[in-house]
């Protein structure tokens, strides 16, 4: 789990970059404390001096552990994205070829340790925050699902054979493989190799349905 120094306040107002920094350390360090103790075994105060700030500072970014949480929620999907989207060279106009790399973009995001934490840990806090785990999902999920299906829309116009309703195949194809990681994921560890095999499979299944689409 990454830790994050804590912040050294300079004298005078801070820069862009330092309230940046500022920020960040905030984020991963609640991530950390988040995920290793669980949220409610966490107090901001408890946050604001691991981070090295003051609480007053930590209070006037996030007011509540809720906002912080949703804040962590953010931050951590706009890393894996910026993570998965060092492969986007990988990408070609074949649908085969593209709905594998997505296949298995998701089997490597959500294969690791820190997603797996964070889903659970949106799992256990679910009923009491809905609108953190909705953020989850809708910055997560459905952003993931946009892209594919954009995918299979505009390639299927290329290659002749359109798809009449393309967000129900992505949701298909994040579901599966998403699924299949976190279930098996909460019993053991599952090795790289398997899970993009499985995403390969997975995606294997839907193009050989690819007429119904």
């Amino acid at each position: 789990m990454q830790t994050a120094p804590a912040f050294k306040p300079k004298r005078g107002r801070p820069t862009v970059e330092q309230v940046a920094a500022i920020e960040q350390t905030i984020l991963t360090t609640a991530r950390r404390m988040f995920l290793e103790d669980g949220f409610d075994n966490v107090a901001m105060e408890a946050v604001a001096t691991e981070a090295g700030v003051s609480k007053g500072t930590l209070y006037a970014r996030h007011p509540s552990k809720e906002a912080l949480l949703t804040a962590v929620v953010h931050s951590s999907v706009a890393e894996w994205s910026a993570r998965a989207a060092q492969h986007d060279h990988l990408l070609t106009d074949n649908i085969n070829e593209r709905l594998r790399h997505h296949a298995r973009i998701i089997a490597s995001s959500f294969g690791s340790p820190d997603v797996q934490a964070l889903c659970r840990l949106m799992f256990a806090t679910q009923e009491r925050f809905p609108s953190v785990s909705a953020a989850l999902h809708d910055v997560g999920y459905l952003y993931a699902v946009g892209i594919i299906a954009r995918d299979i829309a505009d390639l299927g116009v290329k290659d002749g054979i359109p798809a009449r309703d393309p967000d129900s195949v992505a949701y298909m194809l994040v579901s599966s493989v998403s699924g299949w990681l976190l279930q098996e994921g909460a019993a053991r560890d599952i090795p790289a190799e398997e899970a993009q095999d499985m995403a390969d499979r997975f995606a294997d299944l839907l193009l050989a349905a690819r007429a119904s689409w």
